[in-house]
């Protein structure tokens, strides 16, 4: 047993949705920043206060200096997953 037989999503580095400029893994959001110097902002599930989803709009409320995370999706169903994955990891 590996301890991860309950786990759905047992490797943190597995990207579970790649939005192109953003990602979402099993603990973590990470989205690039910047034209020239690159950056990544990382959002952890465990600061999410809210998810809300319009359209194709994902509004991500956490705690901390930034508070608001806005991701946008080529597809609905998309935004869906995403919204569907923040949740069932998040618990």
């Amino acid at each position: 047993m590996t301890g991860f037989d309950d786990d759905p999503f047992p490797d943190p580095d597995a990207v579970l949705l790649d939005g192109g400029t953003f990602r979402l893994y099993s603990n973590r959001i990470e989205e690039d920043r910047g034209l020239f110097l690159r950056s990544t902002d990382v959002t952890y599930y465990s600061d999410v206060t809210s998810a809300q989803l319009s359209g194709r709009l994902l509004t991500v409320s956490r705690n901390g200096t930034r508070r608001v995370v806005v991701l946008q999706f080529r597809r609905k169903e998309q935004a869906r997953i995403a919204l569907h994955i923040i949740n069932l990891c998040k618990q």
